[in-house]
């Protein structure tokens, strides 16, 4: 970290599924050109070897009827559309999210999913990890599970892994970043904010020594993304743009050929169409300092978007 500066990712809880359909490409897309710094997605392997990106284990609640999720594949995703929020989409694949990650060198989190009456098999894994490969974006993506039997295959292959608890158990979770550290692992993700609360004050700290990045799976409040940001923790999770929201709070733009001031969202969106540029007024040295690193990866760089 730079000194005095706090960088705290806002990966995209499948997407920017506040907005778009969750896990689609329109959500993908909705997150990397609307501020976030990652996405994190889940998948399951199809009954015809298809890796498919989907969160539940049955499509009912996204696609309005009922079949397990092992059973869609790229032959049959047309009848099984995710709706939500007045939209439609399809379905979509590994190789489709892995071209949208490299294209916008974005970073990924790969939830890889569990269920009983399911296991991805061997082929499975190795398809996953044989695609991050092909793609030329292992630096980028995570695989991680909720269990140690789940993650295991994916260890030591060349791929960076991880895992994600619900414990709030100081000794349980200490001993998870342990293991990670045992077998390279590199990221931790904790349920919720209320249960990293828990955790001794030194825990980010701690899991920093062993090489092991550490944040939320659920933020769901700017309360919450800051306490993030003042215990230095390496990421957080949301489906809305709560950097959007921290920007807002304590920064303002200027057109830089203007007196126009506006909002976080409405700078990038202008500044994705135009290539507008806005000067920053901010209320404090510390988010000055946080903001320009955020937006250039150097302290005191610029004051531009």
């Amino acid at each position: 970290y730079a000194q005095n500066v706090v960088l705290v990712k806002l990966f995209g809880h499948r997407g920017y599924s506040s907005i778009y359909p969750e896990n689609t490409i329109r959500a993908f897309n909705g997150a990397c050109k609307n501020g976030f710094d990652g996405l994190e997605i889940d998948i399951w392997e199809s009954y015809n070897g298809d890796l498919m990106i989907f969160h539940d284990r049955n499509t009912k609640r996204l696609c309005g009827k009922s079949e397990a999720i092992w059973k869609i594949s790229t032959e049959n995703r047309d009848q099984y559309l995710v709706k939500q929020n007045g939209m439609k989409e399809l379905i979509p694949t590994f190789p489709e999210v892995l071209e949208l990650v490299r294209k916008t060198k974005m970073p990924l989190l790969l939830h890889v999913k569990a269920a009983p009456g399911y296991q991805l098999s061997n082929e499975g894994v190795n398809r996953i990890i044989s695609l991050i490969k092909q793609y030329e974006v292992t630096d980028q993506v995570y695989v991680f599970a909720n269990n140690e039997k789940v993650i295991q295959p994916f260890c030591n292959k060349g791929v960076r892994i991880g895992r994600v608890t619900v414990s709030s158990d100081k000794n349980e979770v200490r001993s998870l970043v342990d293991w990670l550290a045992e077998n390279n692992g590199e990221l931790l993700i904790i349920n919720r904010v209320r249960d990293i609360k828990m955790m001794d004050p030194g825990f980010v700290e701690y899991c920093h020594t062993k090489n092991v990045k550490v944040g939320s799976y659920f933020t769901e409040t700017l309360e919450e993304f800051e306490y993030m940001i003042s215990i230095k923790a390496d990421f957080a999770m949301a489906d809305s743009n709560l950097l959007s929201l921290y920007q807002d709070k304590y920064i303002r733009y200027r057109d830089s050929g203007s007196s126009s001031t506006y909002n976080y969202a409405t700078i990038v969106s202008m500044k994705n169409r135009t290539g507008l540029k806005c000067t920053v007024e901010v209320k404090t040295d510390k988010v000055r300092k946080y903001y320009i690193y955020k937006q250039t990866g150097q302290p005191e760089d610029s004051k531009f978007l």
